[in-house]
């Protein structure tokens, strides 16, 4: 028996011809990934050359009022002897906030507090003199009042005794007239006619001397009223002296305390920003004391950039910050724009807060943020800022990197 090798069929099979051609079919699933991948591969390529990119710039500041803050600094030089606020307090005007110990003596040896002490007992003994005198001279007026009021009740009898005496006379002439009348004739003896006559002398000297009387009574009446007039003036007169002597001596003490120390004290209304002072502290002239945060609604953000930084920033360049929110850390970024660059440089030894973000000179950049209200800002926030310095697509940046680095 013959054996073949293949089955018949197997050996049908090539020689009966395929009905058709042959097509092998691509998947759907692989269709709609491919065209996924040439769409993705698209977006990336309108990405790059059309979506813009931004070179920034790194900056450090805070939160101010946009009427700025106020920087106080030491009048003189000396050492922090107390300190009445803390950083964040409310303050109004006028309040005190760091005291100053300029004298180098110490408590027991405090010349300046005796020599205040002496000042004040003299204060006290010329305000004692002072109001001695003053009640000295107010007894004096009363007593002078009550004399020109004896002195016009005399004067009064005198004006009445006047007339009294006027018409004694008027009666005496009159009678001497009649008896000189009767002893022309012969029949008064002339014994009554000079008896008539001494009468009439009589009262003449009579109403003379009340007259002399009358003028001395209402002589003593000007020189009571003057005297009166003279002791409101001594009065007032010891009034302003004891009030210039209270001055001078009031001066000597301030000067006196400003000899030893002084009190440097809030000039507006608002909070403590930062104090970077410390009770024992040697301070010279001219160093911050406290840096105070007007009380405004209106907030602005003030940053610091590296002077590196100055050929890229112009007024109007967008700004992302951060504001560091202390338990809650830093918030959603805030949009904003550059509102003033400073003309100056700054060192960071000029801050009044510590920053080693940045180094080297630094300018200040003064922000405008967009719609801040409901984020819950306040005065002396720290914050973080992106300054977008350059638009360009990442083409462009590409070709830019290429280019530096071919050179």
């Amino acid at each position: 028996m013959k054996l073949e090798l293949f089955r018949p069929e197997a050996r049908r099979v090539p020689r009966q011809r395929l009905e058709g051609a042959v097509v092998l079919a691509t998947p759907p699933s692989s269709l709609a990934m491919t065209a996924f991948i040439a769409a993705l591969v698209g977006c990336l390529v309108l990405g790059a050359a059309f979506v813009p990119i931004y070179r920034s710039e790194r900056a450090v500041g805070w939160i101010v009022p946009t009427e700025g803050f106020v920087r106080l600094a030491a009048q003189r030089a000396g050492f922090v002897s107390h300190i009445a606020v803390e950083e964040g307090d409310p303050i109004e005007a006028g309040e005190p906030l760091v005291a100053v110990r300029t004298s180098s003596e110490g408590e027991g040896q405090d010349s300046a507090g005796r020599l205040e002490e002496t000042m004040s007992a003299q204060a006290r003994a010329d305000t004692q003199t002072a109001r001695a005198s003053a009640a000295r001279l107010r007894l004096e007026h009363g007593q002078v009042e009550r004399r020109v009021g004896m002195l016009n009740a005399t004067l009064a009898e005198s004006a009445n005794r006047l007339d009294l005496q006027r018409q004694r006379l008027t009666i005496a002439e009159a009678e001497l007239r009649r008896g000189e009348e009767i002893a022309s004739k012969g029949f008064l003896p002339t014994r009554e006619l000079e008896a008539r006559r001494a009468s009439a002398l009589a009262a003449a000297q009579e109403l003379s001397a009340t007259r002399q009387a009358q003028i001395a009574t209402e002589m003593e009446i000007a020189d009571a009223r003057a005297r009166l007039r003279a002791i409101a003036e001594d009065l007032s007169l010891a009034q302003a002296e004891a009030e210039r002597s209270a001055t001078t001596l009031a001066r000597q003490v301030i000067t006196t305390r400003s000899d030893a120390g002084y009190t440097i004290a809030s000039t507006v209304s608002g909070s403590v920003g930062v104090l970077p002072v410390a009770l024992g502290q040697a301070l010279s002239a001219g160093d911050v004391v406290a840096v105070l945060l007007p009380g405004t609604d209106a907030l602005e953000a003030e940053v610091f950039v590296s002077s590196a930084a100055s050929a890229s920033l112009r007024i109007g360049l967008p700004v992302t910050l951060e504001v560091d929110g202390v338990a809650s850390g830093w918030t959603t970024p805030l949009r904003g724009r550059v509102n003033r660059i400073s003309t100056a440089t700054l060192r960071p030894d000029d801050l009044p807060f510590t920053m080693n973000e940045l180094d080297g000179p630094l300018y200040r950049l003064t922000l405008a943020m967009d719609d801040p209200e409901g984020k819950a800002l306040r005065p002396g926030m720290r914050l973080r800022a992106r300054i977008m310095t350059e638009r360009m697509t990442l083409l462009q940046w590409a070709f830019t990197r290429r280019g530096g680095s071919s050179r």
